[in-house]
């Protein structure tokens, strides 16, 4: 059942029944980080939907559900089972610890909270925290795992030159792609233990195809290539970002992901409509 989609089918109806009262719409604007206690590990009805003592909403099985159906077309042997035995994994598109650091309290994140930032700048970053817990912001990678760079998920969150950032992430892909030999040598390792899977992206026009398959194409130019989006600012580097390049690059993070996350979310859930639809007339 897992490996054939019936369990994330049936796992879906059962949640757009339960959670968003039928109105499978609600989707794109769903918190999954609302439903689920990660530190809980009482029993729930709720657990079929969010799991228990998990580390990401991500995670939940019906995030996994509904990722592995949509996304099936861009990766091999993708499905509800492949999670289960590590062949993939979830990750967040935009990481937010990278800009604004830990989250303390509402509308209080530890790299910018010395900033004196406006009850409104504030309001807007709470909202996008939240935007990041939605299946828009959710990715499916290869977890093919190497003991120095880890897998592609870990390196888009902590690669030296990326740092959480998915435009860098793309550009540092497409160079292990195009020239491996001038390229990242985390990126090229990762590369090279996924060839399985990344083979049939690796050669034009493949590169621009797999960013199209994961509905990511907000980050590449009318060539289709990487396009700088961000400024990359981390806030744990050794050398402290300023101030004045903190307030260019929040507002510039604010507002692609205002636009990005929820439009993704959208196109993700028109795609389940399809898949749901075409699994009733079977």
């Amino acid at each position: 059942m897992k490996a054939n989609g019936t369990f994330a089918i049936d796992l879906i109806n059962d949640f757009v029944n339960e959670k968003l009262q039928g109105d499978i719409d609600q989707l794109p604007y769903y918190d999954f980080s609302a439903s689920f206690n990660r530190y809980d590990s009482r029993s729930s009805p709720d657990d079929k939907y969010f799991g228990i003592n998990l580390n990401s909403a991500n995670d939940t099985p019906i995030a996994k559900a509904i990722l592995s159906l949509v996304f099936k077309d861009a990766w091999d042997e993708l499905n509800y089972y492949a999670f289960e035995h590590l062949k993939y994994r979830t990750c967040k598109v935009n990481p937010f610890v990278s800009l604004f650091g830990i989250r303390l309290t509402e509308n209080n994140y530890k790299a910018v909270s010395k900033f004196g930032l406006s009850p409104v700048l504030c309001q807007r970053i709470e909202a996008v925290y939240k935007l990041h817990q939605t299946i828009g912001n959710m990715l499916v990678l290869p977890n093919k795992h190497d003991t120095t760079y880890g897998n592609l998920a870990f390196y888009l969150h902590s690669g030296y030159r990326i740092r959480g950032y998915m435009d860098k992430f793309l550009m540092e892909l497409e160079d292990a792609f195009a020239q491996p030999r001038f390229a990242d040598v985390g990126m090229v390792q990762l590369v090279h233990k996924c060839k399985k899977e990344l083979l049939r992206y690796s050669r034009y026009p493949g590169f621009t195809l797999m960013c199209k398959r994961l509905m990511l194409d907000d980050f590449l130019n009318e060539d289709g290539k990487p396009r700088k989006v961000f400024d990359g600012i981390y806030c744990a580097a050794r050398k402290k970002p300023t101030e004045e390049e903190y307030m260019h690059a929040i507002p510039q993070y604010l507002e692609f992901c205002e636009n990005f996350i929820p439009k993704r979310g959208r196109r993700i859930t028109e795609r389940l409509k399809e898949i749901l639809k075409e699994a009733i007339k079977k």
